[in-house]
């Protein structure tokens, strides 16, 4: 990946390139999404809708990028899978305290924080799959900037 990228690759290079404009949207709305998580209730419509839309974009991008970059269909569905598991947080909490009440407390706090963790991964993951589009893009010779692309190459 590091060698140049031919010029005449070019559906290789727009599949990475929209691909990371879709990543960058996701990472973009799944902070947004923290941040909103953080005033309750009174904006959990607005939380989830924005969690829900940086998901979407987050899969296609991921499809875009690991399409361009040449990746196994594996690494492509573990890639999916890892975007899916934040969404277990918010399904898995409230079986647990229902389901198993007489939890010590302490076991009901780390469950809550491991729970907590499942969105940072997948924005790490994201963040991973963006920085091997971004080297992919550099070497084909687009200026990348912290939005995607900069236009036509360098």
């Amino acid at each position: 990946m590091n060698a140049d990228v031919p010029p005449e690759d070019s559906d290789r290079i727009e599949s990475v390139r929209s691909g990371q404009k879709r990543l960058i949207l996701g990472v973009t709305l799944f902070c947004l999404g923290l941040i909103l998580s953080f005033f309750g209730t009174a904006m959990a419509t607005f939380t989830g809708l924005s969690f829900l839309i940086g998901l979407v974009a987050s899969i296609f991008g991921i499809l875009r990028v690991s399409k361009g970059l040449h990746h196994s269909v594996g690494v492509q569905l573990g890639l999916g899978l890892l975007m899916i598991l934040p969404l277990f947080g918010p399904i898995a909490l409230p079986l647990i305290l229902r389901n198993f009440q007489p939890l010590p407390p302490l076991m009901l706090e780390i469950a809550f924080w491991v729970l907590a963790l499942l969105p940072l991964i997948a924005v790490l993951v994201l963040l991973f799959l963006n920085s091997r589009a971004s080297a992919f893009l550099k070497a084909a010779g687009f200026e990348v900037g912290l939005l995607g692309t900069k236009g036509a190459r360098g």
